[in-house]
């Protein structure tokens, strides 16, 4: 004999789900806000039973579609905390079935309960790649460094943040964080421990690359911090330490990057004095949102006129006023874009400014997934202008560029990426995956401003 219940029989473990007779009346009397929390409150979340499920979340959604989108806000905050989390499980339901349900107004549910709930609801896990700046050899703090890429814990009441170094020759670890001699005194201790030599076996990079790799094997890549309401759980005197192998008389490493490094479909903008301005400019951290959004839109101006001239062009007459005849030029119709979102939204503004009648398609990637995919069904007889702002790792824009590749059939020959601003190893692993794809950026450089996005869209 057994006392385990069969996994399909939800009559068994009491599992509750919405009436939809109930639901049906509250929708009748249009009280949506009402009926969107009668299905909250009684979601199947421990049925086994796929079709239950399925009925719950249409209801949900459905409910959610009447809402006008003026109204989200309060909605959003009406709804008990506790049964936010369920809603934002919906919200992604929703996000599966792009056909069903309006993407955009899907959007709008999303940033409304996250800002209502913060990422300790749903969003349990979220991840970044961080590019830290050049470093002398020795121990450098990096607190601070780190927490201005991941402003995300400050929703955390209660997590874990891992960081984790990519590298074989440079490791990381937490300690004092008040006294500069400290870290001094920790690179003395450890040339005295794993001391420089030219008798190791390994001397690819040097005498001081063996030592580095024992010393990454000591400390380790990885550590881990506590997050307590929104804040890194250190103690008085705690921070984290990156251990950096570079050679004392090493130059440092030259941070802009030009084209001669890379194949010929790569083109950098030339630098001058108005481009590196601006370059500047969107660095600074006293930089204010209004300002930065101005000087974005002149720089993705400028670079999106760059692009344009890679596109194929054909002979052209017209008539002057004066009625001379004149010949020049003029490219080909049919050119889309593809904005990659959410940061690639923030170039579709000045692409549509030097193109007033391009159309524009929609690639929503998130952690890597594709969420869903807009584009005209002829998208691969097109020309395309890809846009991303900022290349740091290329994952995002592999995954959208595979997307137009392989499920839309489209040419890399076809293709103009278009990117503000990229790092070269970014830039590098593109170019060796794809490398028929034309690319306009306007720098490219060790260290990306990956905060471009953030401060573009006001949520830094």
């Amino acid at each position: 004999m057994t006392n385990q219940l069969d996994d399909k029989d939800d009559d068994l473990v009491n599992v509750v789900e919405p009436d939809e007779n109930e639901w049906k009346k509250l929708i009748d009397e249009m009280k949506y806000v009402r009926a969107l929390e009668y299905v909250l409150q009684n979601a199947p979340v421990r049925a086994k039973d796929p079709e239950k499920k399925r009925k719950a979340a249409h209801m949900a959604l459905s409910t959610m579609m009447k809402i006008k989108a003026s109204e989200i806000p309060d909605a959003v905050n009406g709804i008990p905390a506790p049964l936010r989390d369920t809603l934002m499980k919906y919200v992604y339901k929703g996000f599966e079935n792009p056909k069903d349900y309006s993407s955009s107004a899907l959007l709008t549910w999303h940033e409304k309960v996250l800002a209502a709930t913060g990422l300790g609801s749903i969003m349990t896990w979220f991840q970044k790649f961080i590019t830290l700046s050049p470093k002398k050899r020795g121990f450098h703090l990096i607190t601070e460094e780190v927490l201005r890429e991941v402003p995300e814990i400050k929703q955390i009441e209660i997590g874990l943040m891992n960081v984790f170094i990519q590298h074989t020759s440079a490791s990381l670890t937490i300690n004092e964080n008040a006294a500069p001699d400290v870290r001094v005194d920790m690179e003395t201790i450890f040339n005295k421990l794993v001391p420089e030599s030219n008798s190791y076996e390994h001397l690819d990079e040097g005498s001081d690359d063996m030592p580095a790799h024992a010393k990454c094997a000591l400390l380790g890549s990885s550590v881990n911090i506590p997050i307590t309401a929104g804040r890194l759980a250190f103690g008085t005197w705690q921070g984290i330490y990156l251990y950096d192998k570079v050679s004392k008389d090493e130059h440092e490493p030259t941070e802009e990057i030009y084209d001669d490094q890379f194949p010929k479909n790569v083109h950098i903008m030339k630098t001058n004095n108005q481009l590196r301005e601006l370059h500047t400019l969107l660095r600074d951290r006293t930089t204010c949102r209004s300002d930065f959004k101005f000087y974005a839109d002149r720089l993705i101006r400028l670079t999106v006129e760059a692009a344009l001239d890679q596109l194929p062009y054909i002979p052209y007459s017209v008539i002057t006023p004066t009625g001379h005849c004149f010949e020049g030029l003029r490219h080909e119709k049919g050119t889309l874009c593809v904005s990659l979102m959410r940061s690639g939204e923030a170039m579709e503004k000045g692409i549509r400014e030097c193109c007033r009648s391009i159309r524009i398609g929609k690639i929503l990637i998130n952690e890597g997934h594709v969420i869903y995919a807009k584009l005209p069904s002829d998208v691969h007889r097109r020309r395309l202008l890809v846009a991303y702002p900022v290349i740091t790792t290329g994952s995002t824009v592999l995954t959208g560029l595979e997307v137009l590749l392989k499920e839309y059939q489209c040419k890399q020959s076809n293709i103009i990426l278009i990117t503000l601003f990229s790092t070269p190893d970014g830039l590098q692993r593109i170019c060796e995956l794809h490398p028929e794809l034309t690319i306009v950026v306007s720098e490219v450089n060790t260290v990306a401003p990956n905060h471009f996005g953030q401060k573009y869209f006001g949520t830094d």
